[in-house]
């Protein structure tokens, strides 16, 4: 009678991972995070970047921008070092970019987003 109880177990088991899956693939959204310091040329620059970058994807995405000047204690547990940065921390893994986000199609290789296809192509 062991052996059915062990089995009984493992399915239940298999069951919660499969449940888990399920709801990982239903939520798809990119969450993203842009590190800035201040209101300089170099942070409107990927402020302005990454909204362009966003807008020509295909994904859904939350973007949240945060001033390690006004909010320095989140910079730090992020451990972000240099800025601006941008940290993409759902879906994993997760990836960080360093810069002014300029070379967009090299963010959205790095960050594995597809792009909008162009209409009337």
């Amino acid at each position: 009678m062991q052996p059915p109880a062990i089995k009984l177990r493992h399915c239940r088991r298999l069951f919660s991972l499969q449940r888990l899956r399920n709801r990982t693939r239903g939520s798809r959204k990119t969450k993203l995070k842009l590190y800035i310091c201040g209101e300089n040329s170099c942070s409107r620059r990927a402020i302005d970047n990454a909204r362009q970058i966003l807008a020509s994807v295909q994904e859904s995405f939350e973007l949240e921008i945060i001033d390690v000047l006004v909010d320095p204690q989140r910079a730090e547990d992020e451990r972000i070092l240099a800025t601006p940065s941008l940290v993409k921390s759902e879906p994993a893994p997760v990836r960080v970019l360093i810069g002014d986000l300029s070379n967009h199609a090299r963010v959205r290789s790095v960050l594995n987003l597809t792009c909008k296809q162009k209409e009337g192509v």
